[in-house]
């Protein structure tokens, strides 16, 4: 945990001209998270329309069910195999936003790019906390309480996984180098986990 908290820390700080944030800098850092949490949202809505879910609804700062959403993307019916590849299509789609950001931000980086780094690379974690530590109770609605339901996984397990998926991309914000590469992967009834090591 210590690791994450240093990795985050530096990510947050790494290389950026010296100078004070201004109206313009927060404006950027907002973009960048109303756009990761547009393209996680939207990942779940197309892997519902790829797998054929009825029904398929993309909805943002909305109530459901006495509960505030930031985003919500539901379904009226999906085939019980294509649950997971549905609850993972944001992740997966948090997943591709961090690596364009990456390639975006080696060549300018700039305030969005590197917030969007930072939303993209760190979501599942963040996400993870408040849905298994903060939330009052086992919500299925929230993306690491559904994984764990579809796939057994104890929260500590999920966290983990997260955790271990931020350090990597913070270490590769930091080197500049991708050695060690993260990813989520789905198929029609599957989800994986890879660490890919490249030469």
């Amino acid at each position: 945990m210590r690791a994450l908290l240093i990795v985050i820390l530096l990510l947050l700080s790494s290389p950026m001209r010296a100078s004070a944030w201004g109206p313009g800098d927060f404006l950027q850092f907002s973009a960048a998270f109303l756009t990761n949490l547009a393209i996680h949202e939207s990942g779940h809505f197309i892997v519902g329309e790829t797998v054929q879910a009825a029904d398929g609804r993309l909805e943002f700062f909305v109530k459901n069910n006495g509960k505030f959403f930031l985003g919500l993307s539901s379904v009226s019916r999906i085939d019980r195999k294509s649950r997971l590849p549905y609850v993972m299509g944001g992740p997966v789609a948090s997943g591709m936003t961090f690596e364009i950001a990456l390639n975006r931000y080696r060549s300018r980086p700039n305030t969005f790019n590197r917030s969007l780094l930072f939303f993209s690379g760190t979501e599942l974690f963040w996400y993870s906390i408040y849905s298994f530590y903060l939330v009052p109770r086992w919500d299925t609605r929230l993306d690491p309480v559904a994984i764990s339901e579809e796939t057994g996984l104890k929260p500590e397990t999920i966290l983990a996984i997260s955790a271990l998926q931020a350090i990597v991309n913070g270490f590769r914000v930091i080197t500049g180098q991708d050695r060690l590469v993260p990813s989520f992967t789905i198929g029609k009834e599957s989800a994986t986990f890879r660490l890919s090591l490249r030469f």
